[in-house]
């Protein structure tokens, strides 16, 4: 083995490794910034009917999703009891 190998990848192959390595932690430090997220982006600890309208108003993808899993999983079990009382298992 010559010195321009490690572990028998040559020397060109580590660097190229070693760049990756930089850049992957590079782009997993947080921004310049970055600090303590927007009151507005969060949900209050105590009650308040506006705040709570409001954060969910910001995130229209996230109700849709959310009820389209509530519904979903309604309609599985409605649908399984209707498939019992059908068959007579119910």
């Amino acid at each position: 083995m010559s010195f321009t190998e490690f572990g028998g990848y040559s020397s060109t192959t580590i660097a190229l490794i070693a760049a990756a390595v930089m850049v992957a932690v590079a782009a997993s430090l947080p921004r310049a910034d970055w600090g303590l997220p927007d009151p507005r982006d969060t949900l209050p600890w105590e009650w308040n009917a506006g705040s709570v309208a409001g954060y969910w108003a910001r995130r229209p993808v996230a109700v849709a999703r959310r009820t389209v899993a509530v519904t979903v999983a309604g309609l599985t079990v409605g649908l399984a009891l209707f498939i019992d009382r059908s068959t007579g298992k119910c």
